[in-house]
């Protein structure tokens, strides 16, 4: 088999070893900078494109020309290289240990936070305001001083800072306010002395036996950010059942393969754990070098086994269902075709469960427009007037949930006259049968429905 490895960089630890447990397992690769890759769409099925930029002509790239890929992205360029990340691996369905929406959501922290509390994975007290007013607001929201400052976007420990006093607090946010920067207050949690944290390794956690590895990171003695990149000290660590479980949980919250979940105890009760940040593309150097454990290997072990049963770990715990037991998949799932649904947001979340009653005037459910979906954002898609209060689920393709159930078929009283994509005439849709109705396909049934609730509002 080919794997795909998209990074900036040959020579860094991680994708030096990636490639070496590649050659060792017999197979080949291809270290591609994601900024050197066009991709070209085609509402047309099966015709949605990658090419490779080339010095006289481009290099189309087949779906079949790799078998994996193993994204290695983040920096300038992540949001161009997510864009080529969803194009191989959900466009072109090439199996990825990374998906655009995870690696998306790991490198924002707040919705990171908002993932993991929709998921109920325990994580600190979080706030984020744009340009507040009143800071101490804000900070007594997460508990008090000392608080943890974030800045949404930075990795390494960069962007985050310890506000202990009211003075330092001030002055740190006012300066970010000026600037226009959104800040995050985080509640502190005091992990003991040097600070500490656990980064813990999570490969495959929607397979049944999920590869973890961790090792526990140190501070400087005059830091709190217990980062190995800036400490260089690190140490094996035994980790509780209920820490694995919160990693696997965090990493199929996000909705990746492969990820580094950080968790820090909080000494002041009992080391109570809690799940911090989760990295999309954690770095291979400090966990092999101090376990001593092969987790690139790890790592290319999960792709094959895994590679043509076409899993998809699908994201965005946002939205309803998110961990409950309708959408778990049975336990004997991890040799099939599985797609995990998390979250509706994401292709293929349509699962009786997730349907909404026909009372649905009196449920809380939601619009899951779906960004991969044809037809999002159009006027169709807009809810009748008289429907606002009812909160109800607008379901546009069929690869959506509800598509093509029996809420949308038709009723006799509908007269509106209309054009179908694909047909050259006109039809009438009160004559449609039920059986004539039962042999359109997704999209005129998708138009059909459009139709329908724009006659009710005429």
């Amino acid at each position: 088999m080919k794997h795909l490895i998209l990074s900036i960089s040959e020579t860094s630890y991680s994708v030096k070893r990636l490639i070496e447990e590649i050659t060792i397992r017999g197979d080949e690769h291809e270290v591609t900078n994601p900024a050197d890759l066009y991709s070209f769409t085609n509402s047309t099925n099966g015709h949605d494109r990658i090419y490779k930029r080339g010095v006289e002509k481009s290099e189309r790239i087949l779906s079949k020309t790799f078998d994996s890929i193993i994204p290695r992205v983040g920096g300038a360029g992540f949001e161009y290289a997510c864009t080529i990340i969803k194009q191989l691996s959900e466009n072109m369905k090439i199996f990825s240990t990374g998906y655009e929406r995870g690696l998306k959501i790991c490198s924002n922290k707040y919705l990171t936070a908002q993932v993991l509390s929709k998921a109920k994975i325990r994580n600190p007290k979080q706030v984020i305001a744009h340009q507040p007013s009143d800071f101490k607001e804000l900070i007594d929201l997460v508990g008090g001083l000392p608080c943890v400052g974030k800045l949404q976007r930075g990795s390494l420990g960069v962007g985050v800072m310890l506000m202990e006093t009211s003075l330092a607090a001030s002055t740190s946010l006012r300066s970010f306010q000026s600037l226009g920067i959104d800040v995050i207050l985080q509640q502190y949690i005091e992990s003991g002395k040097p600070a500490n944290d656990i980064r813990v390794f999570v490969i495959g956690p929607e397979t049944k036996e999920p590869k973890i590895f961790a090792f526990k990171r140190y501070a400087l003695d005059n830091d709190f950010r217990s980062n190995l990149s800036i400490s260089g000290i690190g140490e094996k660590v035994t980790i509780t059942d209920e820490e694995r479980q919160m990693a696997i949980d965090a990493a199929l919250a996000v909705g990746l393969g492969v990820c580094g979940v950080d968790i820090i105890r909080d000494v002041n009760d009992n080391d109570k754990p809690y799940v911090i940040e989760v990295n999309g593309s954690p770095g291979l150097k400090g966990i092999e070098t101090v376990t001593g454990e092969n987790v690139a290997g790890a790592i290319i072990d999960y792709i094959k086994d895994n590679y043509k049963k076409k899993t998809t770990i699908s994201p965005a715990a946002s939205m309803p269902g998110t961990g409950s037991a309708a959408n778990e998949p049975p336990k004997d799932n991890y040799n099939k075709n599985v797609t995990i649904t998390l979250v509706t947001s994401m292709p293929g979340a349509g699962s009786v469960a997730n349907e909404p009653p026909k009372d649905n005037y009196k449920k809380k459910t939601t619009i899951t427009p779906a960004a991969s979906m044809p037809g999002t954002g159009s006027a169709a898609n807009e809810p009748p007037k008289e429907n606002y209060k009812k909160k109800t689920t607008i379901r546009p393709v069929a690869s959506m949930p509800g598509a093509g159930s029996a809420a949308n078929k038709p009723t006799k009283a509908t007269k509106k006259r209309f054009l179908w994509f694909g047909s050259p005439t006109s039809q009438d849709i009160s004559k449609l049968s039920e059986k004539e109705y039962n042999k359109l396909d997704a999209r005129q049934k998708y138009i059909y429905e459009a139709e329908k609730a724009a006659e009710d509002l005429i």
